[in-house]
């Protein structure tokens, strides 16, 4: 198993749980992109200049490295890719993500599903990726959170 050196994150998905876990990263200093298909859902984050982070996990205001609707853009040079978007979505983002996946980054699927990695891997290899990546999944979202206001998120439980 190889160790992991994590230092930059892209998050996919501008949603609750994707800002949230944007924000919450950031405070702990990593660098991290947020990536979303609608630029209406970035375009407060972009006004603000990032992510005003409200709860348990900490409160403050977390500057985000890149926002953008460009996926090539969000997961260039990363080492963890974690996709914040609902299972059903999975297949897309490997159809997105397969031109651009570098050896040795992470994929983490949040959530996942049941099998979600399983089929991640299927879809990537239908695809012609035969790169060397981690891919994972959280079996729930990580963030029991909502977002109060487009670019205010709130952490209630992790």
């Amino acid at each position: 198993m190889r160790k992991i050196n994590l230092k930059s994150i892209a998050v996919l998905g501008a949603g609750n749980g994707g800002c949230a876990a944007a924000a919450d990263l950031t405070l702990r200093g990593y660098h991290v992109n947020l990536y979303d298909f609608k630029d209406k859902r970035l375009r407060p984050i972009w006004d603000k200049g990032g992510l005003e982070l409200l709860g348990v996990a900490g409160e403050g205001f977390a500057k985000i490295d890149k926002v953008t609707s460009d996926i090539k853009e969000a997961v260039e040079d990363v080492d963890l890719i974690m996709i914040v978007f609902p299972a059903t979505a999975h297949k897309i983002f490997a159809e997105k993500l397969a031109p651009y996946i570098k050896d040795e980054q992470t994929i983490v699927l949040n959530p996942g599903s049941t099998g979600g990695a399983l089929y991640f891997t299927k879809c990537l290899k239908e695809l012609g990726v035969r790169k060397r990546v981690t891919i994972c999944e959280t079996n729930t979202l990580t963030y029991v959170c909502r977002l109060l206001e487009p670019g205010k998120p709130k952490i209630f439980h992790v």
